[in-house]
């Protein structure tokens, strides 16, 4: 409701502020009585919430205009997402493929990162919109690291994650993808 009323009454930080009851609800649907035999629950409840924020972008396209928080919004969603997931993932017994939880949501921020691309000309982009979606799609992919690697495999990991930043910020030369 939230997300509707940021749109409908264009006020875009109540998309941001959606997030808090969003993951309230999310602690709290785990929180009472969780049983690791349904640890899939916890997917259930929780994976529609995140994709609801990044289809929320999606849906308003154009008429987003410049507009940073529909963006911000998917972005900042994933990180409770990442977590209940997580959790939910390790109860069930699924360490071994945990990686590809934060590589799946860095696959959905790089969809974000074609829409805008389509979105807008070349001329005409917003910069701090194209390195907030590019910047979480690198950062999802450096948590996946540590998650699913060991040893010297994470140091090769995030040179060349060190590299696919430093190819982000010539093509977006933004000051927040340097710092």
């Amino acid at each position: 409701l939230l997300l509707v009323l940021a749109r409908a009454a264009e006020w875009p930080f109540l998309g941001i502020l959606a997030l808090v009851p969003t993951t309230f609800a999310g602690i709290l649907w785990e929180m009472p009585g969780f049983k690791p035999g349904r640890w899939w629950g916890e997917l259930i409840f929780a994976t529609p919430l995140y994709l609801l924020y990044v289809a929320y972008p999606f849906v308003l396209g154009r008429r987003s205009g410049k507009r940073v928080e529909p963006y911000l919004a998917a972005a900042l969603a994933g990180l409770p997402y990442l977590l209940l997931a997580r959790h939910a993932l390790l109860a069930g017994g699924l360490k071994g493929i945990i990686g590809l939880l934060p590589l799946g949501e860095a696959a959905l921020m790089a969809l974000l990162m074609v829409r805008l691309l389509r979105l807008e000309p070349p001329g005409q982009r917003s910069l701090d919109r194209l390195a907030l979606v590019g910047g979480a799609a690198l950062a999802f992919i450096t948590v996946a690291v540590p998650m699913q690697l060991d040893r010297e495999w994470i140091t090769i990991a995030w040179a060349l994650l060190g590299a696919s930043l430093a190819w982000l910020y010539r093509k977006v030369p933004h000051r927040g993808l340097l710092a």
